[in-house]
């Protein structure tokens, strides 16, 4: 969250330290890495979809926000299908699919209005994209994606109903998903 309102050097007393740890933490720090910049490659990927989709030619702009918006889901759709394209061992997989996760997670934390005026609305992307990905219901990436929306819930103080009790972690995300339409409803 510094990075977004104001930056802050990384404490790296009180929290984990991907440049100096103990050999205990390796796997754990290695990991966690790899989940990052599979992120970043998300990101990445989904920029460059704009060059290879032409939607940066001037004679092809969008106009609409709706236009942009379906650029957007596009650009998602390309990123993720660039990034799984290969044949990928298991944990690499894995690593690259919750990097992808992460990364559409993170845009839940930009702000506290979910609703987009020229891009998907953050849960609706990052919705798609777990569908996109054909994970089973109790992939432990569903339960990752609800927990990233527990934690927007926490930040910015939005009191959503946390269910008590789910069969799978797909079926609590979906839940918690409906509560985002509550949200999303009273914000217009």
């Amino acid at each position: 969250m510094t990075l977004i309102h104001k930056y802050s050097r990384w404490d790296t007393h009180s929290l984990p330290n991907p440049e100096c740890y103990p050999l205990s933490e390796l796997d754990y720090i290695e990991k966690s890495n790899g989940v990052l910049v599979y992120a970043v490659d998300f990101c990445l990927c989904h920029e460059l979809g704009h060059v290879a989709l032409e939607h940066l030619e001037p004679e092809k702009m969008a106009v609409s926000h709706f236009d942009m918006k379906l650029e957007e889901d596009k650009a998602d759709t390309y990123a993720i299908e660039q990034m799984l394209r290969n044949d990928l061992d298991d944990n690499v997989m894995a690593t690259a699919r919750a990097g992808i996760v992460m990364g559409l997670s993170s845009l839940l934390m930009l702000s506290a209005r979910l609703t987009k005026s020229r891009h998907p609305d953050s849960d609706d992307r990052l919705r798609c994209a777990m569908e996109q990905l054909g994970l089973s219901e109790n992939d432990d990436l569903w339960g990752m994606a609800a927990v990233a929306i527990k934690l927007w819930d926490l930040h910015y103080k939005r009191k959503l109903l946390w269910p008590s009790e789910c069969a799978t972690f797909k079926e609590l995300f979906l839940l918690l998903s409906g509560e985002l339409g509550w949200v999303k409803a009273n914000e217009i």
